[in-house]
């Protein structure tokens, strides 16, 4: 009864810990950037069996959460952005039927936090929180702080007209005062796609791949519809020799792109193809 009684506390805690490991490792997945480091570790120190992972599973989650974060940052433009209660959460709180944590979310709303504030108080997905905080938006319960609108509204403007002059610095070929200006810009207006993707180009221009990278990344991250940033992307992972990586690239850039473009696209596509199919038939001659 004892040894029975402990493996079923022992199939439990696993199934608790796989649940875990899945949930972030999902999320890990879901960024498009960030700073990470591998280490090999020895035989010895590797998980049992017991803990191996569905690959495929995972990537089909974090590529899920990946457009859903996509439709959030359409609602959430600044995560850095203060959240305040509106006049119809005033005048209907008492009587609206909400979950625990939707109520924990209006009671964390003070007018100081930001968005990401108030996200990393739960110990939970912060996609499952960004959420919330989306349908209380649409709801209506909550806006954001009228002040900070206005000043997101005027750094705006500024980056607007930064970007005009650094696209004219370009045309000249004055690509260091145009990268000055474009990273003012961001500075004042973080998800200026528009000006992710002219640094992005502009870097590429430069050879400076990996800043191209990231920067083609930021354009993908905050507008995953964008053909241009899969495009560029696409052209940096041959220059980074990856070839499998730019024709994943380029199929996802075809699929949001229209008209010239898209022909374009379909023949780099063509042939990326047929590089890797004579890759792999050089190789079996081997």
């Amino acid at each position: 009864m004892f040894l029975s009684k402990n493996r079923k506390i022992t199939k439990e805690i696993t199934a608790i810990i796989r649940e875990i490991v899945e949930e972030r490792m999902a999320e890990l997945i879901s960024w498009v950037d960030g700073y990470f480091r591998f280490e090999e570790k020895a035989s010895e120190e590797l998980l049992p069996d017991i803990f191996s992972f569905n690959t495929q599973d995972i990537l089909l989650e974090g590529s899920r959460r990946f457009d859903e974060w996509g439709i959030i940052h359409k609602k959430i433009p600044d995560f850095n952005a203060i959240l305040t209660l509106s006049e119809k959460w005033l005048k209907e709180g008492a009587a609206l039927d909400l979950s625990s944590d939707e109520w924990k979310v209006l009671s964390l709303i003070d007018g100081r936090s930001t968005v990401r504030e108030i996200i990393d108080k739960f110990k939970k997905p912060s996609i499952e929180i960004a959420k919330i905080i989306v349908n209380l938006l649409d709801r209506g319960l909550i806006e954001f702080e009228e002040k900070k609108k206005m000043e997101l509204e005027k750094a705006k403007k500024e980056a607007e007209i930064l970007f005009v002059k650094a696209k004219d610095l370009c045309k000249k070929k004055k690509f260091i005062e145009a990268e000055a200006l474009l990273t003012k810009a961001l500075m004042l207006h973080p998800d200026f796609v528009m000006a992710h993707l002219l640094l992005a180009d502009l870097y590429y221009i430069l050879k400076n791949y990996r800043l191209a990278s990231q920067e083609y990344y930021q354009v993908i991250k905050r507008d995953p519809e964008n053909p241009l940033g899969y495009y560029g992307m696409g052209f940096v992972r041959i220059k980074f020799g990856d070839l499998l990586g730019a024709l994943k690239a380029l199929e996802k850039a075809y699929e949001y792109s229209k008209g010239e473009l898209k022909e374009k696209i379909n023949r780099l596509i063509s042939l990326l193809r047929t590089i890797l199919i004579e890759i792999d038939n050089r190789k079996l001659l081997i």
